[in-house]
């Protein structure tokens, strides 16, 4: 009688924890909510405008499955789809675009953010309504530009590729190249915008369809024309590359820069792969002076016919001082503090920031003081002397 209890109560629970496993099921994760990626416009890359009163929004979407390496992928050029939208907000702009795209727009794989100049009066708002979009990500490019942004998005990559390939989707690549203007990430600039002591630079980018062609065919390819400079939250000011050709050696992040010396009797190449940047500032009577000091090594592409070692160090160090100045006088006389040297005085001299009016401060013409070491450090197979 007490096992054939036993064995029920054992039956019983055996019962009941079965019946707990199978709720506990209940609790688990599924894929109820997926989504075919057929189903849905995955945005890359957004441009904002801002005409008539109204934001004007420009969504590029790029075909993955196009992208995709396979082994039976066929050749072919992957198709760029835009749309442009109007509205009152950048939001209102984007969900007119919903109504006739067909499918569900997603922003989960946004990459690149262009902002056109007429559209930089209203930072503020662009960036308040892309931080609030959920599956946007800070991580993404951001650049600025005076051209149109449907041509921006609809450029040409080489051995047909996708835009993916382009350099507002790989400015590292670029930047590994010629170290001039240093990419910006949307953290990044949100972070600089944001503090009063910062100059927030935007590379700015342009189309260029008068250096590459495909067989006979005029090829448009991006290009860095120059950058924006913004200070305070105020409307920014814009400089060609020529005007700032030089800003390149106060970037401690410098990568490569390549040179050309002119001797008198011939032009020497040199390569600039190793720089260190130091920004400080001397109080003198009450008054920041700006000090930028920089050491850089290089090596020898090509000599020019008669140069030594010392006299290509002379004048590279010479070309790069004459770079700096002139970048930070041109940037001087329209009251924009290019190097940030009113962010050193606010970190190291924070009494005397406060003194000037808490930022007020900017660096005046011809009052940087400049200090330059090169040398080369490799010279190939034949000995400079």
């Amino acid at each position: 009688m007490v096992s054939a209890i036993s064995r029920q109560a054992a039956g019983l629970f055996r019962s009941l924890a079965l019946l707990v496993v199978l709720a506990s099921t209940c609790l688990l994760a599924g894929c109820w909510d997926s989504k075919e990626m057929a189903d849905e416009a995955f945005v890359t890359g957004i441009g904002v405008d801002f005409k008539g009163g109204e934001f004007e929004v420009s969504l590029q979407l790029l075909d993955f499955a196009a992208i995709a390496k396979t082994e039976n992928a066929s050749p072919g050029t992957p198709k760029v789809w835009i749309g442009v939208g109007k509205g009152k907000s950048l939001h209102a702009a984007i969900a007119g675009l919903s109504l006739s795209s067909q499918i569900e727009i997603n922003l989960e794989q946004l990459k690149v953010v262009v902002v056109r100049e007429p559209a930089m009066d209203k930072m503020d708002e662009i960036l308040d309504a892309l931080n609030r979009v959920r599956v946007s990500r800070y991580t993404a490019w951001i650049f600025g530009t005076k051209a149109e942004l449907k041509d921006i998005f609809a450029t040409d990559a080489f051995f047909e590729r996708s835009q993916m390939a382009s350099l507002i989707y790989e400015p590292k690549l670029m930047f590994r190249q010629d170290s001039l203007f240093e990419p910006m990430t949307m953290q990044r600039f949100v972070a600089d915008y944001n503090e009063g002591a910062e100059t927030a630079l935007l590379p700015s980018v342009s189309v260029n369809n008068r250096t590459w062609h495909k067989t006979k065919s005029k090829m448009h390819m991006e290009q860095l024309d120059g950058l924006f400079a913004f200070k305070s939250k105020g409307r920014p000011a814009f400089f060609t590359i020529g005007e700032v050709r030089g800003i390149q050696w106060g970037n401690g992040h410098f990568n490569r820069e390549v040179m050309t010396v002119n001797g008198g009797t011939g032009f020497t190449s040199i390569t600039v792969r190793e720089l260190k940047v130091k920004r400080s500032i001397e109080i003198k009577n009450g008054v920041p002076k700006p000090v930028l000091s920089v050491r850089v090594r290089s090596s020898l592409n090509e000599l020019g016919e008669g140069m030594t070692r010392s006299e290509i160090v002379r004048l590279a160090k010479k070309q790069i001082e004459a770079e700096i100045r002139s970048a930070y006088n041109t940037a001087a006389k329209r009251g924009v503090d290019i190097f940030d040297f009113d962010e050193t005085l606010y970190r190291h001299h924070l009494r005397t920031w406060n003194r000037m009016s808490q930022g007020r401060w900017r660096p005046g013409e011809n009052e940087l003081k400049v200090n330059v070491k090169l040398g080369v450090k490799y010279s190939g197979v034949f000995e400079l002397k």
